[in-house]
């Protein structure tokens, strides 16, 4: 009897939760990479655009220590990602 208790409080709660965890599905994405010259060498603390191409809105983030780069959540869609780096000469 208890265990049958148990499976009917479990559906109910799944029940309760599943029209939440429908409401949740992600409108955002994240666009993840890295940055390297041609010598294959990364590039810390370089600039990099991501323009959504339907909306034209732009968003910036840079380069970690290891090249690495992670947009902020965007809109789903089309983007065209640049990057920049300033490299001054000693």
């Amino acid at each position: 009897m208890r265990k049958q208790r148990c499976l009917w409080a479990a559906l109910i709660l799944l029940l309760g939760v599943a029209p939440f965890a429908a409401a949740q599905q992600a409108d955002t994405a994240l666009i993840v990479g890295s940055v390297s010259d041609t010598t294959g060498a990364v590039i810390p603390g370089a600039s990099v655009t991501f323009s959504h191409v339907e909306t034209g809105t732009e968003s910036v983030t840079q380069t970690n220590e290891t090249g690495s780069y992670r947009s902020n959540p965007l809109r789903i869609g089309n983007y065209i990602v640049l990057t920049r780096h300033v490299h001054y000469l000693k």
